[in-house]
């Protein structure tokens, strides 16, 4: 357990050491813009695979708390470009795993950081073909490059800044939801 949590703790360490890096090398820019319809078609469509399809078995290749427990994530779109026939999108994301025992949601593996994903396909047809995950050492600037421009690095620089406590009090109403647990059941790590 304790060595699945570090992996969490060194993930985000490693997006605020990436974060900070590239936010002194670019200069500072506005937030990108997203066409809102296009978020809320990838939004949901990336949650989707990354909860059923990427960590189905739990983010490190086997569920940590075993049996009955899901991968849930919640997940935020910060660009999208092009690439020939491909949309590669930008997010962060926040995933962790649940299961209710004893009116308690238990908190597994987990996973806060920056991906790149890519799609292929027209709109309300597209489908994940790629997802790419930091390279566990630094510098993994070639898919931070093709991932963010200096605007979405600041606007990844802000969450850094912020903290993603928002994102998690959602993900957590949410598998309360998900497994029958009452909206003020506890939330504890096993």
């Amino acid at each position: 357990m304790r060595k699945k949590a570090g992996l969490l703790a060194g993930s985000v360490v490693l997006v605020l050491a990436v974060v900070g890096t590239a936010s002194a090398v670019w200069p500072h820019g506005s937030a990108p813009e997203v066409d809102p319809r296009l978020r809320a078609e990838l939004t949901p469509l990336i949650r989707h695979h990354l909860e059923t399809r990427h960590y189905e078995r739990g983010l490190w290749g086997d569920s940590y708390l075993g049996p009955g427990s899901r991968t849930l994530c919640e997940v935020r779109v910060i660009q999208t470009r092009e690439e020939g026939t491909a949309l590669a999108v930008g997010i962060h994301v926040l995933c962790e795993e649940f299961i209710a025992r004893d009116a308690t949601l238990l908190l597994g593996s987990g996973y806060g950081g920056v991906l790149l994903v890519e799609l292929n396909g027209a709109q309300g047809g597209r489908t994940v073909t790629r997802v790419e995950e930091p390279p566990e050492h630094l510098p993994f600037n070639e898919m931070f490059d093709r991932a963010f421009t200096k605007g979405g690095v600041d606007e990844l620089d802000r969450i850094a800044r912020r903290g993603v406590e928002r994102e998690r009090k959602r993900l957590y109403d949410r598998a309360r939801r998900v497994h029958g647990l009452p909206s003020a059941a506890p939330v504890r790590r096993d």
